[in-house]
Parts: structure tokens; sequence; C-alpha cells
């Protein structure tokens, strides 16, 4: 039942959203209003978050790594330089920052005193990576030996507690004012050897608003352990446990409180207390709450559940002597905690709770068959479909496989009861084994992926055995190793620093929908790939998210990076690198990323691109039946010789390019180029290259928010240009007769025009005109002879018609009279020397204007 929550909360990609729904309940169907998604919901969302994120900050906190195993002991910001303890971990923490502690798998630590470790930093999260047996395990070793939370918002997701000595007094202590804190799939191995036992598992005195969730506890070999949760220290609020699975030998209930609590709520438990006439929940006064579709065992039902003045609501109990269905446990509002079992038995023994439960006979079939006669009588391929079962109970009571493993059901022999399981157990289930069979809805705690008890982590990595790729072990050397073991639901984690050479041979190809592939680490210890023939890339042909890695062109023109396929519709390729090539200056993509011809809804978000070879594009979108493509948040600097988001003169339908920043320092080559009738939205995107207009074409596109720069150290602008607004632009020249503003794409209110000497005008006469070159061409200004015009001379225009141009001399005061708003159509503005001498002399033209119509472009020449 071990394979485990960490993926769960590691996940981008898993998102719990449906009811825990209960069916084939005789007699009524139960409909469940507080179910698992809420508590989800509740207090899993902070986890929720891609393990791609490992190794640099999530939010505002930072991120530790704990590791027995590393090497040599370093600050614990990254895996190699994990620090040995999680108490050194802890204390490396800072109060709500939200600081994340990774304990990796096949840590171990002795607590051999009280506080351990004590996790006493507000708001923090431990998270202890692995499955089972790997996970980090803390084995106590003095009867005093403790671990503590000392902080309100901790979070401890995994981890074993075993006692490794007799009358362990407490296993986790939760301080005073350790309010809000969360315990969640942690595990309580059966001991080693049966003398040794934790007295309480976990006890918390007086910190409200607990929860304990989807956790395990054996301690089922003698008597000695008191309760799994004391909470006699004082009056609790706000206790939510549920999904947890308690096994054991306690001499005052698993759960004990002898105060007032309030808002306590008990949910979805299993719990075997083999203690005689002890309870599984035991409340002695009036705590208020709910209590609701537990499965307790107890050998008499009266004792079963003391629920003070709790409201319960479809719990079920069955006792460990007898090969029964659990029967509902009722509460009367006499007074009456239970019914005793002479009025039980005048009930329907077959009442069904939230599943079943049986004792296995001799079983002949191997680890992959249990028999349970008292299941047998079902309908046809009942169980076949959408059910799981767990071994609860080891017969020999020692806590041995198979007790404890969790396996879905893929055939039912109605007429024997003999069972077929996907996956073979470690152990034969055989004569008194005790099982629990449940529908799949109860959400399997064990399951590492929460995509489905079929979905699996896999793991790649250049420094694995290349083994069975189930561990980072015994990882997958290549890529395309591990995506062969992978089906739909199916995770693969890609090691830090995996560094993959790509020729054609071993082209990779990911073609298995509904799979995702995460690159672990920052910056340049993400995982790497190189494409080292000219015809090498890495495909994409199904529904494929794959995320933080980095792609490096191995040779001059290598044509494509990263290949969607037509079938790849709802692929994801998120926060990637495309570095600069591995020989810098001459190794570069043709094309870094290519969408093929029908593929729709592909995203390509958050990624970089740099090179400094002579790339063609970034993004070739030159499909005409590409649809919805989203090109979101990415980061591009290179010398593109066709736009680095290019479409040429396909039109794709309904793009989405939004919020790129692209520098394009291929000389009159454009940033994003639809040259045909492409339609979707272009907003909010940076824009670099070194010619107004020739930054941005969106074809048929709705355009907003989108600037442009053409110079190192200036100011953006809109592109286009806005109707109504007023722009700047200016342009020096060294010659009295050229051109200075081509105006484009409708005409414009020019609403000053000035010019400043730069260099002394010397030489034969110099008449300058302000003239307009275009259909009907006309003079702006009259000619005025300028020779002589010393540098810093400024020069002004009357409001005449046309306007005069007037010197103000360095030493004149004020502006001169103020320029009646000429209108420029579609034209030159041109500087001219009437006699066309040759001339010394140096100006610089500073013009403000007002675009009329859309589409307007005015550019320096």
């Amino acid at each position: 039942m071990r394979k485990f929550i960490i993926g769960l909360i590691l996940l981008l990609v898993a998102v719990v959203s449906a009811d825990i729904t209960v069916t084939d309940i005789r007699e009524q169907t139960v409909r469940p209003e507080r179910d698992l998604a809420i508590l989800l919901r509740k207090k899993f969302a902070q986890h929720n978050t891609d393990l791609a994120n490992s190794g640099f900050n999530i939010g505002t906190g930072k991120v530790f790594y704990v590791d027995s195993n590393v090497t040599t002991a370093g600050t614990g910001n990254s895996v190699r330089g994990a620090v040995v303890t999680l108490d050194e971990a802890i204390n490396l923490c800072s109060d709500n920052r939200g600081d994340i502690i990774y304990v990796l798998q096949g840590h171990a630590e002795t607590i051999a005193a009280a506080d351990g470790w004590d996790a006493d930093v507000i708001g923090i999260t431990i998270v202890h990576l692995g499955n089972g047996s790997d996970m980090g395990t803390y084995t106590y070793s003095a009867t005093g030996s403790t671990v503590a939370i000392g902080a309100a918002n901790i979070t401890i997701i995994g981890g074993r507690f075993l006692a490794g000595i007799s009358i362990v007094t407490v296993g986790i202590d939760i301080e005073n004012g350790s309010d809000d804190c969360s315990i969640i799939g942690a595990e309580f191995p059966e001991p080693t050897s049966a003398a040794f036992e934790f007295v309480r598992a976990i006890i918390n005195t007086t910190s409200d608003r607990l929860t304990i969730s989807g956790c395990t506890a054996y301690s089922a070999d003698q008597d000695g352990a008191t309760n799994f949760l004391d909470l006699d220290g004082g009056v609790i609020n706000g206790l939510t446990f549920t999904h947890n699975t308690i096994i054991g030998d306690y001499d005052e209930g698993i759960v004990h409180s002898d105060d007032v609590d309030l808002e306590q709520e008990l949910h979805w438990n299993r719990l075997t207390n083999i203690d005689a006439g002890e309870h599984c929940i035991e409340y002695t006064v009036n705590a208020t709450g709910h209590c609701t579709y537990n499965t307790v065992e107890t050998d008499v039902i009266g004792t079963s559940m003391d629920l003070g003045v709790m409201s319960g609501h479809h719990n079920t109990w069955s006792s460990p002597t007898a090969d029964q269905e659990g029967v509902t446990i009722f509460r009367p509002v006499t007074g009456i905690n239970q019914l005793n079992a002479t009025t039980i038995t005048a009930i329907n023994s077959g009442l069904t709770g939230v599943g079943f439960r049986s004792i296995c006979e001799v079983n002949v079939g191997g680890a992959s068959n249990f028999t349970a006669v008292g299941l047998s009588g079902f309908g046809v391929d009942y169980f076949n479909t959408g059910w799981s079962v767990t071994c609860i109970l080891n017969a020999d009571s020692t806590g041995a496989s198979p007790e404890g493993q969790t396996r879905d059901i893929e055939a039912y022999v109605t007429a024997t009861g003999v069972f077929t399981v996907d996956d073979d157990f470690l152990a034969v289930v055989t004569t008194n084994d005790h099982v629990y069979i449940r529908r799949n809805e109860e959400l399997n705690f064990h399951d590492g992926t929460l995509t489905g008890t079929s979905g699996k982590i896999w793991y790649c990595d250049d420094g694995g055995s290349n083994g069975d790729g189930t561990t980072w072990q015994t990882a997958k050397i290549t890529l395309k190793a591990a995506e062969a073991l992978m089906s739909a639901g199916d995770i693969c984690y890609i090691g830090l620093n995996h560094n993959e050479n790509i020729v054609n041979a071993d082209a990779v190809t990911l073609n298995v929908a509904g799979t995702v592939f995460i690159g672990l680490g920052d910056g340049t210890a993400r995982p790497l790939f190189d494409m080292d023939d000219d015809g090498t890339m890495l495909t994409i042909d199904a529904a494929v998210t794959l995320k933080n890695v980095q792609i490096r062109p191995g040779i001059t023109a290598c044509n494509i990076g990263i290949f969607f396929e037509d079938d790849s519709d709802g692929s994801v390729l998120e926060d990637c690198a495309f570095i600069d090539g591995e020989n810098a200056g001459t190794d570069e993509f043709v094309d870094a990323i290519v969408v093929d011809t029908v593929a729709t809804d592909i995203t390509i978000r958050n990624n970089t691109f740099f090179n400094t070879g002579a790339p063609g594009t970034y993004v070739n979108l030159d499909e005409a039946t590409i649809a919805n493509a989203t090109v979101s948040g990415n980061t591009m600097f290179g010398a593109c010789t066709e736009a680095p988001i290019w479409g040429a003169a396909a039109i794709p339908t309904n793009l989405n390019i939004h919020n790129n920043t692209i520098n394009n320092t291929s000389s009159g080559n454009l940033c994003i180029e639809f040259t045909g009738d492409a339609t979707g939205s272009c907003t909010n995107n940076f824009l670099s290259g070194d010619t107004y207009g020739a930054i941005l074409d969106p074809g048929l596109m709705r355009v907003s928010g989108n600037t442009q720069t053409v110079a190192v150290n200036q100011a953006a602008i809109d592109v286009p240009l806005k109707v109504g607004e007023t722009y700047g632009i200016s342009v020096a020249k060294l010659d009295g007769d050229l051109d200075i503003f081509d105006v484009a794409g409708g005409p414009i209110l020019i609403t000053s025009f000035t010019g400043l000497i730069t260099e002394t005008v010397a030489g034969a006469a110099e008449v300058t005109t302000i003239t307009f070159d275009g259909v009907d061409d006309f003079e702006f200004s009259t000619g005025v002879d300028v020779t002589g015009w010393v540098r810093g001379s400024r020069i002004v225009f009357s409001i005449a018609n046309p306007a005069v141009l007037t010197q103000l001399a360095l030493t004149t005061s004020g502006s001169g009279q103020t320029m009646v708003p000429w209108f420029c159509p579609v034209g030159m503005i041109e500087q001219t020397d009437d006699a066309d001498n040759v001339q010394n002399g140096g100006w610089t033209w500073y013009m403000t204007f007002i675009p009329l119509v859309e589409g307007v472009t005015v550019v320096a020449q």
C-alpha cells in the first residue's frame, strides 16, 4: 500500500477534483458530504507544485535538502550539497517565509534523545521523498527519544517513524501553541522486534486545528502501546483525522481524549484494536464534531466507538474473530453509544459500509491470487473494474509481507471467491490473512502520483544503473528507454545534470498520450539534450508535457530542436532552455521549435532561447492548418535570419502570442512575422530590432500593448503606433541634401519640427529647405541660406505657410514663434540643398507627430 503521496504533492499536473463516491451499498446509496476532496483542497493546494521547481525558490520560500547518504555535507541548498540531519535543515529556515525541506529517499537518522529534531520554525513544510521503506526513516533508540513540532503552521509529508526499543514514551510531540499543523502520509511500521513499541505514537496537548491524514501504523505484535493519538492534555479544537489505517494492541484506544474537545472531524479511517474490550475511538466526555465512514474492528461492538456527543454517520464495525461483513454502528438518541451484540445479530449482517472485509483461505494460486470464500457469490465480473485490495493484517502478526500492500483487482471468480491482482504481492496472501477490498473512488493515499492507480513514477538519469527505472538508483539512462516504460498518467523525472547526446539513430519520440516529463534542477544543472546530427530532433507525437530541460544544437544548421507532430494536440513545452550551441557562434538550430500541419492546442510557455550563431527561427508556425497555438512568456535573443516567431504566408488560426520578450539582432528582420492572414491575438510583447517598421507583422491578429525599440539606450514605443498618441523621433545628418523621415501606412500630424546644428556649416552657399516627396510634392518651409551657422544654433519654424526656417543663434533667448502643425501624407520628409553644393556641416532633426490612422510607421533615414 505504500506507493505514496509524495508524488502527489510535488506533481504539477495531477489535481484532485472529483468527489469520493461509494457505490454498491446495499439498502442505501451514500454520497459523503465531507470527503477527501475537501481535505485536499484545504490542506494540499500549496503542495501541488511541480517537482521541476526543485532546486530553486517556490513562492517566497527557500528549498533545502536532507540526505544522510551525501558524500560531503554541504549548505543544504542542493541535493548534492544536502545537510545530513533534518534538524540542521530546520535551523536553516526562517519563520513565515514558506520554506520547504526535501528529505531524500534513503535518508536515515537515529533519534537518541528528546527533541531529536524540532520543527520549531513557523510555516515550514517537510517533504519526504521515496516510497515505502525508501522514505526517510527515524529510528528511536531510547525510551525518552522524541521528535517535536514546536511551531505553528507546520506540514510534514511522509516519513517513517520506527520504534527501536521497548516503551518509547512518545513518537511525535506536538507542543503547546503549535496550531494549524498537518501530518500527512506518515508511517509507523511494525517494529523489527515484537518487544518494541511507541507508548503513544502522537501526543497533542493543546494545539488546535491539527490534521492527521493518510497515515499508517502497525503495533500489533504484543501489548504495550497505549494510544496512537493521545488528546488527553487539554481541550483541543478543530482536529481533522482522516484516511488513516491503524492496526495494533492499544490499552486505552487508538484515538483517546478525556476533554471536551470541539469541532472534531474523524472520517474514512480504518482502525483495528486487538486489545480486548478497548476502543478504536474514545472520547470520554462531551466532545463535538462529526465521525463518518470509519471502519473499526474490535472484539466487542459495544466498546468500538465512544463519540461523546459527536454526530456519527455510516460507521461500520466487525470482529477480528469472525469472517463477516462489517455492520453499521447505530447510535440511538436514547443515550446509548452503540447497540449491543444481541441487537446487532437481529440486523442483516450483509449491510455494506465503505468496503468489504474478509479473512482468506489457503491459497495455491501464488502471489498474484488470493481466496476469500466469504466474498464469493457476487455477480460475475463484479470486482473486475475499479476495485483494489489491501492486506491489512498478516496472520502471523509479524507485520511482514504482504501486510500493508495494495493491489488493483483485475479478475474475480464469483463461485469460489478467487481474486487475481494486477501485480504480484511481495508474498503470498494465505490462510487467516485479513484483506480489505474497496472501490478506487476511496482514493488510494499510497499511489505516488494521485492520477489513479495506473499512474506510476519513472526515473531517467545518466548516473543510474539502467535497471527497472522505478528509483533513482535503477533509473533508465536515456529518455528513450524511460519513455518505453510509460503509460498514460505516468510521470518521468529526469535527474540533475543528466546529459544525453542524441544522434539520428537514437532520436527520441514521446508518443504516449497523458505522460509528463519533468527535469530537475535549475540553470545549467537542468537535464541537457545535445542534438548532434543535422536531422536529430526530439519529437512529440501525442499529448505530452515536457518541462525544465535544456536543448542544445551540437552541429551547424541542426534542422529542428523540438518537433510537434500532427498528433501532439494539447502538448505543453514549459520552462525549457534552448541554449547556445556546443560550438558557440557556429552551432545553431534552423528552427528551434516546429509545429506540424494539423497540430492544435500546443502551448509553448516560459522558455528561453539564446544563440550566438545564425539561427533561423525560434518557433516556426508556417502551416496553414495550425490552430489554437499559444506562445507565451518566452524570452529570445539571437540573430534569427527569419523572425523568431514566424508564420510566413501561412494562415494559422486563433494564435495566442503574449508576453514574450524578443531581441532579434539580425538587421532588417522582424521579431514576429505573419505575412499571411493569421488570426488570433498578439499582445504585450516586448520587441527589439534595428528598424522601425520592421519589427512586427501580425497578419490579421488583434494587437494590443506591444512595444518596440531599435537602439540600446532608447525607451520603447508602441507597435503599431496608436492613433491620436504623440510620438517623438530624431535623425542626425552630415549633408544638406538627404532624406530625413519616411512616413508609411497613413498620414500624420507633425506637431513640432526642430533642428540643431551639430557641426558649423562652412563652404559655398547652402540654401536649406524642408520638403515633402510623395504622390504630390510640396515644401514644408521656405529656403534659407544657412552658410556659416555655428554649432549649437537651433532651427525653428514660424507659423507662416510655408513655414519660415529661422535661426536661433547661441546668444538668442527664447524659442521663436510656435509653428502651426503640419499635415503630412504618406511619403518622404527631406532636407534639400537648392544649390546642391558640397558643404561641411551637421544637423540633427527632432520631430513630434500624431498618427491619424491605424498602421502608421515613421522611420528615421
